[in-house]
Parts: C-alpha cells; structure tokens; sequence
C-alpha cells in the first residue's frame, strides 16, 4: 500500500510504502515558488538510502542536480556527484558534469520535441558520444517509445509504452 501526504499547495510531502516486504517512506521539500527542492529516500529502518537536491536560477530552470547514496552518522552526505544543465532558450541542450565534461546531449525537432538523448563519457572516452536514445512521436508529438543506438547501429526499443 502507498500512502502519500501533501502540504496546503497540493506538492507531496512524503510517500509511504507499505508491505510484507518493504517499508520504505521519501520526503520531498519543496521552496517558496513550488519548486522540488530535495528528496530523501529512507529504508524500512529509517536510515536514509539515497538524497536528491535540486537548484534553479531565476527564470525557474533546473539549473543543477546532486545525488547522493551514502551518508556520514549525522546522515550528511559524503559521495554527492553534481550535474549541471545547460539551456538553449528553456530546452535543456546539455547536461555537464562537475569536472565539465559534457554528459548528454539533447537534440530537438522544431520548439520543443525531443529528437535525440545522446549520452557521452561512458567508457571514459571524453568528448564521443557513445550511445542515443532516439524518441518515436506521434503526430502530436507525444513520446511512445524510445529506440536506443550505439556504435553498431539501431537496437531494440530501449524503453516503451509512454501512454
């Protein structure tokens, strides 16, 4: 069973699983404009298992995402691992990680349907672009599936059923 909180905005502040076999519970913090701000996933033990932070500049784009999976006794992070987002007008055309290497690559067909999710420094090999995530829309340009690609060619559908 899931048992989920809200504040007075309606933005959810907590989301309890339940069951024989799990526990769990998150929280979500959210800033003055409704913006998610921080998840913390915790286990059945209540020992925090994994954090999210996110920031925004001030036209309300995400502008950076951390994430964190281990913790100090006072449940301080200890591995956050930073990501940054870079815009083209209010797309998101890369995300660079801390050190500057870009990650990924977002290309776009026309104003705003995604094109291609190109994923970069896998292996190490800085600055090649390693596999892509090519999204198959409908007329209205509602994603429905997306096929993956790599040096070899076109794959399988790597994810399906958007609807």
């Amino acid at each position: 069973m899931i048992k989920r909180t809200y504040d007075a905005e309606g933005n959810i502040t907590r989301r309890d699983t339940t069951s024989t076999s799990d526990n769990s519970y998150s929280t979500y913090d959210w800033d003055h404009r409704n913006r998610l701000t921080r998840v913390r996933h915790y286990n059945h033990g209540g020992t925090k298992t994994e954090q999210v932070e996110y920031r925004y500049n001030d036209g309300d784009l995400r502008v950076r995402r951390t994430h964190s999976s281990t913790f100090d006794g006072s449940g301080n992070p200890t591995n956050a691992v930073a990501e940054h987002f870079m815009y083209d007008g209010d797309q998101v055309a890369f995300t660079v990680e801390a050190d500057g290497d870009v990650d990924r690559r977002y290309l776009y067909a026309g104003q705003d349907e995604l094109l291609v999710d190109e994923v970069f420094n896998e292996s190490g090999d800085v600055g090649k672009a390693e596999r892509g995530y090519w999204a198959l829309t409908d007329h209205a340009g509602t994603v429905h599936e997306l096929v993956e690609s790599d040096a070899d060619g076109v794959s399988a559908p790597a994810r399906r059923d958007f609807s």
